[in-house]
């Protein structure tokens, strides 16, 4: 994932897709307890797009990645989204 002030890039291997900032209306963040979660769901106007943060980091690898990510979605979204 690479973040510009425009959009959120997935890559994968050569191929890289933009999901723009002003098209996100609104996010999924997995249930918290669970051990399966590898990432967040992004509602835009055509539809989810999946964000995959699979990590952990912390004493014994405690906390997730895609929590961070939540707070990285939240915030760029809400600065894409002022006028």
């Amino acid at each position: 994932m690479v973040f510009t002030s425009h959009a959120i890039w997935l890559v994968e291997g050569e191929h890289a897709e933009p999901i723009a900032l002003k098209d996100i209306v609104g996010y999924e963040s997995p249930d918290p307890t669970t051990e399966l979660a590898t990432g967040i769901r992004v509602r835009t106007k055509d539809g989810f797009r999946f964000l995959r943060a699979a990590g952990t980091y912390g004493p014994c690898d405690k906390y997730k990645d895609y929590l961070g990510l939540v707070g990285v979605v939240r915030a760029v979204v809400a600065s894409a989204n002022v006028p």
